[in-house]
């Protein structure tokens, strides 16, 4: 044996934990010459629970049917969960060859969770159908794991579940089937879905499917989140989230939306302040350049409300530093005349907003 590799296996076996974790790297890089004397390793110290993990660490960069064998024993024979995390781990860089012994593992309630996992590492076609099973489990977090695994495929049937899982029990695995169905845009009534779950009771469940509206980028979709938006019955949280989420469609439509969104808004409480405020700070965050004269004219056209919302200092400062961020030349004017403004904050932001469109 080499002596590079045969000092690596001594201090494998009776090093610190750096020191194992070196050693574990350079036994690695030896490929097939590693595995014998590595499988001897762990017949002869079973009971080393942190040489286990190293082992599982190191076959698992070893492409050879020994090693997967090696793995898929250590798997279910491990008792310690470390371990057993370990060599699934390493069994997932086996791609679709894993798959077998995870289909075991789903089927013991403990482990379930931790199968799904790793299927969804190994990302293969082959696993589709066995995660499907993993869908009826009683834990939430399973459920909502096996849709998160599930939406990395476009497989069309998997749109049945994901549908069938926006009426689950759990709030986060109704999030995650509305996240999974946001990559099947072609699905003929998901707007009509998405628009149910947009009045969920659970604030994130509702916020994403906001988030799953704007990525539709239709009319439809837009007015949707609209009217949902002036609904004297929308939390203020989920109000934010339509703002947000409207201002990454970055159409005209969607501008004029949030321009209808933000002059509605008719008194300066503090929820209203904020809810004003977020919609000046997506306003002036617009990337597309055909719409940042617009996205900038909103914004100006505030200044000159009588609305008392907008007159307020905080808001004022939001407008001077969106105007700077869009960086049209025709807006100079609107920062110019809020150099005027009696309050020092106002036209601090205003000078460094002008400064920037010259610059």
């Amino acid at each position: 044996m080499d002596k590079s590799l045969e000092l690596s296996l001594e201090n494998l076996a009776t090093g610190n934990f750096e020191t194992r974790w070196q050693a574990a790297k350079i036994i690695s890089t030896w490929g097939e010459a590693a595995i014998a004397p590595v499988l001897e390793l762990l017949e002869a110290e079973e009971q080393d629970i942190e040489l286990s993990w190293f082992i599982a660490r190191i076959l698992g960069e070893l492409d050879s049917p020994l090693a997967l064998k090696t793995l898929i024993n250590l798997l279910v024979s491990t008792e310690n969960d470390d371990v057993k995390i370990m060599a699934a781990t390493a069994l997932a860089n086996f791609k679709e060859k894993a798959i077998a012994p995870f289909c075991e593992l789903l089927k013991q309630d403990r482990w379930r969770l931790l199968a799904v996992r790793s299927l969804a590492s190994i990302n293969h076609p082959e696993a589709i159908e066995p995660l499907l099973t993993a869908l009826t489990d009683p834990q939430p977090v399973v459920r909502a794991t096996t849709l998160a695994a599930l939406s990395n495929f476009t497989d069309d049937k998997i749109c049945y579940f994901m549908v069938k899982a926006l009426e689950d029990p759990s709030p986060e695995v109704r999030k995650q089937a509305i996240i999974g169905l946001s990559r099947f845009k072609k699905l003929p009534n998901l707007i009509e879905l998405l628009q149910k779950r947009l009045k969920d009771e659970d604030l994130r469940v509702s916020r994403q499917a906001a988030i799953a509206l704007s990525s539709c980028k239709t009319e439809t979709a837009i007015e949707i989140l609209l009217q949902t938006f002036l609904s004297s019955t929308t939390p203020v949280e989920l109000q934010m989230e339509i703002a947000r989420s409207l201002s990454w469609v970055e159409t005209k439509e969607a501008l004029v939306s949030l321009q209808t969104a933000i002059i509605t808004i008719q008194n300066n409480q503090s929820t209203n302040l904020l809810l004003a405020k977020e919609i000046i700070l997506v306003l002036g965050r617009i990337e597309t350049t055909d719409l940042k004269p617009i996205a900038a004219s909103i914004l100006s056209n505030l200044l000159t409300s009588k609305n008392p919302v907008f007159q307020h200092s905080e808001i004022k400062q939001a407008i001077a530093l969106g105007l700077g961020q869009l960086g049209v030349v025709k807006e100079r004017e609107s920062l110019k005349q809020l150099l005027k403004d009696e309050d020092a904050k106002v036209r601090l932001h205003a000078n460094a907003a002008l400064k920037k469109i010259s610059q």
